[in-house]
């Protein structure tokens, strides 16, 4: 058995073994790396170091507070927002990755001084590029209080999953204040993957930036940076070339304000599976005062969206002074590969680079080309607005890259009339920092809807997630004093709703601000996220001798969204809204914040409410959606007195801990379309206080939750069974 353990000195200690095998045998060692079953490919104790990465939202250290052998181990602080914040083994850190079809055993010792459990779970790529959470490998350990509990877990990664991501010790229970230690995580093989034969690799475009004149009009800056060819000694990977990327002054460090995009002369055709590799270089000259950058990726024909054109998954850091590959695989493309946006996965001036270099781009085919289907949208169907005409709207998300599609422009106009921006107005692309607005993708979708006479629908304003950092903290992450973030909301929401005023019917004003939890609360406030970066600044500094709170974000952010824009409707907007105790506090949120704002000497509009909507995501899956819970969350928000609507509505096939990742059986594709029957239903109750249903996806293949299979039209852009079943509900019940 070997062991193979990363740290400082793994490549000088390989290097003197096979200097010394060498030496003794005069011959090349043909297998002196091969891995075999019960070699260790990780093990940490902590002891000097720590190579376990942040999941999520938590705070880890090495401690000598506990330790199950030696001095120290590692203390982990997760919050309890979400279920998978802890501590991750990245397999892009292991010298032996972990391989589809291999099987592997995880040990650890973990501790907890209260009784407490833990997840642990391993993460993947499926065989459609889709992540997997679980359903590879998944366990609860329980920790009894004061003892060191062995965690074992042995999984198999399927064969046909494209890759490990990470195993990640994580709060799956979403404990409140849970603080557990790890010591002596190991992982060991316990049976190799059959060899596969890999598809012929054929090299199609190589760029090494030596040959400006023929190659640069393919090559364009988006607006926050700048392009130059430079020819240099050593400037280059392997030679004298490369191409730099400057960010200019002022500008804002959007990621995708920065990116580099390569236009291809001739697109790679559709049906096929590419390999990118491209290395990327940032000297410490020019990037002065910064923090450890963030690492670089690729994004397939500008398709933000989607994850599964985002690559890599895990892109880590960039070290200063060092180049760095970008080595990825692209998933089958239903459409041509028009363009390749190079860009470092950041959206703050900290973790950015303000130089850095590309270089050595090499684009290569895997096999040959398959046969797809072009996906194809038919017209001829009923019209989804039609039908609910007398109803509510019927709307669904566009991003502004996909307002220059004809075919899925007249599509979204025969079934929706109202969108929303799936990302382009969410702060971090609004205003990345302070004093700075780019208005341009969100513009760009807002003429469009005017073009094709649909409503828009404003999404969101305050939110703690895809945020901008300005706004609630400071340059060393810490939360800014209450009135500070008062005034950046007060200019935020004043900028935003301001330029869009008369262009959206409806805003979410704030987005997201409970935790998940049990039981009936007694107070709404004691639902609240706590670890909210709002929520956080405005506790910094208030005074409860006044009543004040950290809560209080909330009501400004209301105030202020309806003294700007006093026309748009405003809702408060979350998801697993048909939990009980979710469901109650957004209640109990409106009814006393709509009282207050009664008396409030700034409303000038005594007749309507402040929170005149409540938000209801429907994110759901098929294993555990609850109608009649959706009736009863619905009934409950009429009782506030407030309007509803349904926000993201998509239902995947599966459940979270059990996610479906193969294209459903006719069995299960009914079983879905009764779902959807039977949520339509409801909604036609309830059509009097129902505002809109709004879909999050227009096809699976373009859903954040893909591989469920989530939504109205299957892949090849043709109609399922769901759709058949949200035109008429009753019938398709009674026949089916």
């Amino acid at each position: 058995m070997k062991t193979f353990i990363p740290n400082q000195y793994g490549t000088i200690r390989l290097f003197i073994i096979m200097m010394i095998l060498v030496f003794f045998f005069i011959v090349p060692i043909v297998r002196t790396n091969a891995v075999e079953v019960g070699d260790v490919i990780y093990f940490e104790g902590f002891e000097s170091a720590n190579t376990l990465k942040q999941n999520g939202d938590v705070t880890f250290a090495r401690t000598k507070d506990y330790a199950a052998t030696g001095m120290y181990s590692l203390s982990v602080a997760p919050t309890a927002a979400n279920n998978y914040s802890g501590v991750a083994l990245r397999n892009d850190f292991l010298e032996t990755p972990m391989l589809p079809g291999g099987k592997y055993k995880l040990t650890a010792k973990a501790f907890s001084a209260k009784d407490a459990t833990l997840g642990v779970r391993v993460e993947t790529k499926d065989s459609s590029g889709g992540n997997t959470y679980g359903i590879v490998g998944m366990v609860k350990a329980p920790l009894a209080a004061g003892q060191w509990v062995d965690v074992t877990m042995n999984f198999a990664v399927p064969a046909d999953h494209e890759s490990v991501t990470a195993i990640v010790f994580h709060n799956d229970d979403q404990i409140p204040d849970l603080l557990f230690y790890l010591d002596e995580v190991k992982l060991e093989v316990t049976a190799l993957p059959e060899p596969v034969e890999e598809p012929e690799l054929t090299k199609v475009i190589t760029f090494t930036f030596d040959h400006k004149t023929k190659e640069e009009n393919l090559f364009t800056a988006a607006s926050s940076s700048k392009l130059e060819w430079i020819k240099a000694a050593g400037i280059g990977k392997n030679d004298d070339t490369a191409l730099q990327v400057t960010h200019i002054s002022g500008k804002t460090y959007t990621s995708y304000d920065n990116a580099v995009r390569l236009t291809l002369s001739e697109p790679l055709p559709a049906g096929g599976i590419y390999h990118i590799s491209v290395w990327f270089y940032a000297p410490t000259a020019g990037n002065e005062g910064k923090d450890t950058l963030t690492g670089p990726g690729v994004v397939l024909n500008d398709e933000y969206a989607l994850s599964e054109f985002k690559l890599p998954s895990n892109f880590g850091t960039l070290p200063l002074d060092q180049w760095k590959e970008v080595n990825v695989k692209t998933p089958m493309m239903q459409k041509p590969l028009k363009t390749i946006d190079f860009r470092l996965v950041v959206n703050d001036d900290p973790k950015h680079a303000d130089l850095w270099y590309i270089d050595d781009l090499i684009i290569s085919q895997f096999g040959d080309l398959k046969e797809i289907v072009i996906p194809e949208w038919d017209l001829s169907l009923p019209s989804l607005t039609d039908t609910y005409k007398d109803s509510f709207l019927i709307g669904n998300v566009m991003s502004a890259n996909q307002t220059m599609d004809a075919e899925l422009t007249a599509m979204f106009k025969r079934h929706y009339n109202l969108v929303t921006a799936e990302n382009d107005m969410k702060p971090q692309y609004l205003s990345p920092a302070k004093g700075k607005y780019n208005f341009s993708n969100a513009d760009a979708l807002i003429n469009w809807a005017e073009v094709n006479k649909i409503k828009v629908h404003g999404h969101t304003l305050v939110w703690h997630s895809q945020s901008a950092p300005w706004l609630t903290t400071d340059t060393d992450g810490k939360p800014l004093p209450r009135a500070e973030a008062k005034a950046n909301m007060k200019e935020y929401i004043t900028n935003v709703a301001g330029h869009f005023q008369g262009k959206v019917i409806s805003w979410d004003v704030v987005n997201e601000a409970f935790a998940d939890g049990s039981g009936l609360p007694s107070d709404w406030k004691s639902a609240l996220r706590k670890n909210s970066p709002w929520y956080l600044a405005y506790e910094n500094g208030a005074d409860q001798s006044k009543g004040e709170s950290g809560a209080d974000y909330i009501y400004d952010a209301f105030v202020l969204t309806r003294l700007t824009d006093p026309k748009a409707t405003l809702y408060y907007n979350d998801y697993n809204e048909t939990e009980l105790w979710k469901r109650e506090a957004m209640a109990m949120m409106a009814e006393e914040l709509n009282k207050k704002w009664q008396t409030d000497k700034r409303n000038k509009q005594p007749d309507r409410l402040l929170i005149e909507a409540l938000g209801m995501q429907a994110h759901y899956w098929t294993a555990n959606l609850d109608i009649k819970a959706v009736d009863t969350t619905i009934a409950r928000f009429v009782k506030a007195g407030v309007k509803v609507g349904i926000t993201e509505l998509d239902i995947p096939y599966g459940s979270y801990s059990n996610q479906h990742n193969k294209p459903l059986t006719k069995e299960e594709e009914l079983f879905q379309a009764r779902l959807y029957a039977q949520l339509f239903e409801v909604y036609k109750k309830y059509a009097a206080n129902i505002e809109r249903v709004t879909f999050w996806g227009k096809a699976d293949s373009q859903s954040w939750r893909a591989k469920g299979s989530p939504l109205l039209f299957d892949r090849a852009f043709a109609a399922k069974q769901a759709f058949y079943a949200v035109i008429d509900p009753e019938s398709f019940l009674h026949s089916k």
